[in-house]
């Protein structure tokens, strides 16, 4: 019996050594595991630390950088003030006077600027005028520029008279209609819808162009007036400044930037902007585009770049079309369904056709204008009047596919719809006018 007690009992022992021995590793295991905590939390401490550090930092660079602004904000307002000469009354200066001075509507003064930026305004300024015409004994007025623009490597740029089509539209371009140009209250009155110039109008990029003849190119000589350029650069100039002619005679002369490019638009800053006025990049000296609307309620108003104009013009002089038409044609029943098989359906509006959306395809609007087809890849919305405009794009040979501006730019449509536009370019102006 004993030696069966004494058995029990070593396995007994046995047994609460195993039990020690599980439970000091038990606890060695607690304790590193806890150890292991504790370093993680120390090292969340010490990261949050390092956080809260870079947060006042940052703070403290916001608020060195508010004062930077606030100090050059008023090292700028002493500039100007100190640069601010008193008011002129334009009509009893000399041309030169007015020439020499730029009106800030900000500060409501006459700057004096520096001479360099003095002397491409007076250069700007002799190729701005005021427009006037009488018609039924009522008395149009507008701004225009003259300018000449390229026709090709080989052929001399074309010199005219550009102004908006609210001016100058289809319904009076073809009728001799005797024109006052006005540069600095001095007049001069010419006949410029002649029937031996060029000349086109088009109410959708809302300008028109009348090519000059020689005759009257000698008469304004007298006027000293120069032809500005346009700007070709691929980047559109973001500093703009626009010459405007007002009815008293007076110039003023604004300054402002390019906001944003939405299809041929460029959107810009400058209040109270003249329809058929230019704008102009200070940096280059070059008409960027022309006004072409103006809303006071609108805090950026859109004017239509200058490059979309002349490649019109210019594909219009080059092909040499016997009778130029102003107004887009009624399309038959027959030319509907040629556009309804190569995937064009027509929407409410007889000028605007829709290539509908399929598997991975968005759906793309189309417009005819009398000189080119245009392309959208945004809703024209033709029921709700308040719709975002289309950033309407050109169509004509070797022309860029990537859309400008809105949630798709700088993007190219989907393959069949890149065909589509390749085919009205080869095909499409038959079904224009």
């Amino acid at each position: 019996m004993s030696d069966e007690l004494e058995k029990r009992i070593k396995i007994l022992q046995e047994e609460v050594i195993k039990h020690k021995r599980k439970n000091e590793e038990m606890k060695e295991t607690y304790e590193k595991q806890n150890k292991s905590k504790e370093e993680i939390i120390d090292k969340l401490k010490k990261e949050n630390d390092s956080i809260k550090e870079h947060i006042i930092n940052y703070q403290k660079s916001i608020l060195n950088l508010n004062d930077n602004i606030t100090k050059l904000t008023n090292e700028n307002k002493q500039l100007l003030n100190q640069s601010a000469q008193k008011e002129i009354n334009f009509k009893n200066v000399s041309k030169n006077e007015k020439e020499l001075y730029l009106y800030n509507k900000n500060i409501r003064k006459e700057i004096k600027y520096p001479l360099d930026l003095i002397k491409i305004n007076n250069n700007i300024s002799k190729a701005c005028c005021r427009l006037e015409y009488t018609i039924n004994d009522n008395k149009i007025y507008g701004n225009g520029f003259f300018i000449e623009l390229p026709i090709s490597n080989t052929t001399s740029p074309i010199k005219g008279l550009m102004t908006s089509n609210n001016f100058i539209n289809e319904d009076n371009i073809n009728n001799p209609i005797e024109i006052k140009i006005i540069f600095n209250i001095i007049q001069k009155s010419l006949i410029l819808t002649n029937k031996n110039n060029f000349k086109f109008t088009d109410c959708f990029l809302n300008f028109t162009f009348i090519q000059l003849n020689e005759n009257e190119l000698n008469e304004l000589k007298t006027f000293d007036i120069n032809f500005l350029q346009i700007n070709e650069d691929k980047e559109i100039p973001n500093q703009i400044i626009l010459i405007q002619n007002h009815l008293n005679g007076e110039i003023t002369i604004e300054n402002g930037v390019i906001i944003s490019e939405w299809g041929y638009q460029l959107f810009h800053t400058i209040p109270n902007s003249f329809i058929g006025s230019p704008l102009i990049s200070l940096s280059t000296n070059k008409v960027i585009s022309i006004i072409t609307n103006y809303n006071k309620n609108c805090k950026y108003n859109p004017s239509t770049n200058i490059k979309i104009i002349s490649q019109v013009i210019k594909n219009i002089y080059t092909t040499k079309i016997d009778e130029i038409k102003y107004k887009v044609k009624k399309l038959s029943n027959t030319e509907i369904e040629e556009l309804k098989k190569i995937g064009l359906k027509q929407t409410t509006s007889e000028l605007i056709f829709e290539s509908p959306a399929s598997f991975f395809v968005t759906p793309l609007w189309f417009y005819r204008t009398n000189h080119n087809w245009y392309w959208t890849p945004v809703d024209p919305n033709l029921k709700n009047k308040n719709a975002l405009p289309c950033n309407w794009l050109i169509i004509y040979p070797n022309g860029s596919l990537k859309v400008v501006g809105g949630s798709w730019s700088e993007q190219e449509p989907a393959p069949n719809n890149i065909a589509l536009i390749h085919w009205l370019e080869n095909n499409g102006f038959k079904y224009l006018v």
